[in-house]
C-alpha cells in the first residue's frame, strides 16, 4: 500500500467519523436516552483525539476534513 493510499484511507475515515458524530448529535436531540448521550460523548472524544494528534504531528485539519467541527461545542448535549 502506498503513502497516497494510506492518506486517502485516513481522510475517508476522518470524514465518516465526523459525519456519524454530527448524526449522533441530531439523534441525541430527538431522542434523549443514555445510549445516545454516551454515543455522542464518545464521538466528542474521538474527534478531539484525531484533531489534537493531527495538530501535534503538524497535519492541517483541513487535509483531514476536520477543520469545520469543534467537538466541545458541536458535539455536546443540548441542555
Amino acid at each position: 500500500m502506498t503513502k497516497k493510499n494510506y492518506k486517502g484511507y485516513i481522510c475517508e475515515v476522518c470524514e465518516v467519523i465526523k459525519e456519524r458524530a454530527l448524526q449522533a448529535k441530531e439523534e441525541e436531540k430527538s431522542d434523549k436516552n443514555l445510549f445516545n448521550s454516551g454515543r455522542l460523548m464518545a464521538f466528542n472524544e474521538v474527534v478531539s483525539i484525531l484533531q489534537q494528534d493531527a495538530l501535534g504531528m503538524g497535519i492541517d485539519l483541513n487535509e483531514l476534513k476536520l477543520d469545520d467541527i469543534k467537538p466541545d461545542t458541536d458535539l455536546v448535549e443540548n441542555v
